[in-house]
């Protein structure tokens, strides 16, 4: 008698930080990164100098931080809200973002 292999593998998949990199499109620097900051786990191994991922959580924990595209005049209305703000830092920035994204918005800027 046969029985129907599974679709998934029983076993997660576990891979190194310059597979992760490769899969993400992004640098090894960027990976310790997110470990660091805690948005996406690991396993240790061999003491502390070697890490593994495990893929299925990490795209599950990198979905968690995703950020839904806004509506355009929210979007909007957000960068004209920062740069009237009175934080020079964050005014300037929105300011300067704002006129780039909507050169024809119609919104009071100090």
């Amino acid at each position: 008698m046969r029985y129907p292999q599974p679709t998934t593998p029983s076993h997660p998949e576990i891979i190194d930080e310059a597979e992760l990199g490769r899969r993400l499109k992004t640098t090894p620097d960027s990976i310790r990164w997110m470990r660091r900051a805690g948005r996406i786990s690991f396993i240790k191994i061999a003491g502390n100098r070697k890490v593994r991922f495990v893929w299925p959580d990490v795209l599950e924990e990198l979905r968690s931080h995703e950020i839904k595209a806004e509506p355009l005049d929210e979007r909007a209305r957000q960068l004209a809200d920062i740069a009237t703000s009175g934080d020079e830092n964050n005014a300037e920035v929105a300011a300067a973002d704002l006129n780039r994204e909507f050169p024809k918005h119609d919104l009071p800027l100090l």
